[in-house]
């Protein structure tokens, strides 16, 4: 077990891909991983709205080189955009933004030598429970709008073990804040949250004793 918190983000070899999230909130990202796998936390990595695989890289790698057990990566995204926004939304996304193809996704690992990750291609609503891993030690919700992240709850909370954490991407926005609010874990308060560019939140899942 490490005692130097972030080594394991400044071992990685890979670099963003796209705009979509910034190398600081990686670096977060990458820091709660590694607490996770150094916490003993059971369970895989899910990631829902990977897009071009920006944390996607960072997420797959930090896990080959971090974690003494088997841990798999599962990436969720439509890759058509986001669907159609609600009025709590705000007027900030538009259906069909954030689109990009499988293949600038897949492309992305290519150009770091790495394997792809476990990938399901569909609409979050039209998953269903064979589709995840039965535990979840880590979930990065890049969901955008309060119906997608209100479904990727519905899936990943039942999953997430003790000690475990979700990070919402877009924090601040009102469909995404609305949804937690409405499904959240009312138990699991927010632990830190990060205002650069599109900001994120983390909750943690308290261990159990």
């Amino acid at each position: 077990m490490t005692t130097t918190k972030g080594w394991l983000f400044k071992r990685l070899s890979v670099t963003l891909v796209s705009s979509q999230c910034g190398i600081e909130q990686m670096s977060l990202l990458i820091d709660e991983l590694e607490r996770a796998i150094d916490d003993g936390v059971a369970g895989d990595v899910v990631e829902f709205g990977s897009n071009a695989g920006t944390a996607s890289v960072f997420l797959h790698q930090a896990i080959m080189m971090g974690s003494p057990e088997p841990r798999k990566l599962w990436c969720y995204d439509s890759f058509k955009g986001l669907p159609k926004p609600e009025p709590i939304d705000g007027g900030i996304f538009r259906e069909g933004t954030c689109c990009v193809s499988r293949a600038v996704f897949e492309k992305s690992f290519e150009k770091f030598g790495l394997e792809l990750p476990i990938v399901k291609e569909m609409w979050f609503d039209n998953l269903f429970d064979y589709d995840l891993p039965k535990k979840v030690c880590l979930a990065f919700l890049d969901c955008d709008l309060y119906s997608s992240m209100k479904t990727s709850l519905s899936l990943v909370l039942p999953r997430l073990q003790p000690g475990g954490v979700v990070i919402l991407h877009d924090w601040g926005c009102p469909g995404v804040n609305k949804a937690w609010a409405d499904f959240g874990d009312k138990e699991m308060g927010r632990e830190w949250a990060d205002s650069s560019g599109y900001g994120m939140a983390c909750f943690r899942r308290a261990k159990t004793v």
